[in-house]
């Protein structure tokens, strides 16, 4: 038994962090938040059955969510928003001890969709659509202010589609399908009125040549 431990102990005293990642170090389930323990990558000891490490990705992560929300004269919006973020890595334990390890869905994911909703209903149904970069940059400013406090810094924000209701998309189409309709009106009245006057011009020249 006290073989089996001493293995333990030794298997306990060493940890190895992998570029990319930061090690979040906890003390009998605890993290120091006064002064933080962070492991760099590579190999470090610590004590065993008191030391637990967490590790984090410290790269830029993808984050990708479906969101719904509605605009300020109450056309709903759905969208599938992309996100590139990375966490501070010198505090990724403060993640630990506030949020937990799966920061992702517990905060991102959250605090992406309300931003989404807080930016969209400033905005009217058609004004999404034409200051579609203008709504992409607010929302981005949102969710940076709300991230920030998690130690959670954004790169990117994009909002690469909107879908709307097959009523408004037929409000929207309805004007250009007209002003389509009036403009091939218009291209025959001008066809016809050419074509009248050239008719009138060959007559005349047949009639000045009998």
């Amino acid at each position: 038994a006290l073989g089996i431990l001493a293995v333990l102990a030794l298997l306990g005293s060493f940890t190895r962090v992998t570029a990319g990642e930061i090690g979040g170090v906890k003390h009998f389930g605890a993290i120091n938040i006064n002064d933080p323990l962070v492991f760099e990558p590579g190999i470090h000891a610590k004590v065993p059955f008191r030391d637990e490490v967490v590790l984090f990705d410290t790269r830029i992560q993808k984050e990708q969510v479906d969101s719904s929300a509605a605009s300020r004269d109450g056309v709903t919006i759905h969208s599938t928003i992309t996100m590139n973020y990375h966490i501070e890595a010198a505090k990724a334990p403060l993640i630990l001890q506030n949020v937990g390890a799966n920061y992702r869905e517990r905060i991102i994911d959250q605090q992406i969709q309300q931003a989404f909703k807080d930016v969209t209903a400033q905005y009217a149904g058609l004004e999404l659509i034409q200051k579609r970069e203008d709504v992409a940059l607010k929302a981005k400013a949102v969710l940076k202010d709300k991230l920030l406090p998690y130690i959670i810094i954004v790169d990117e924000f994009t909002i690469p589609n909107y879908e709307f209701p097959k009523e408004f998309n037929d409000a929207i189409l309805a004007p250009q399908v007209a002003n389509q309709q009036n403009l091939q009106a218009k291209q025959l009245q001008e066809k016809a009125k050419t074509e009248a006057e050239t008719a009138l011009i060959v007559a005349q020249g047949q009639a000045n040549a009998q």
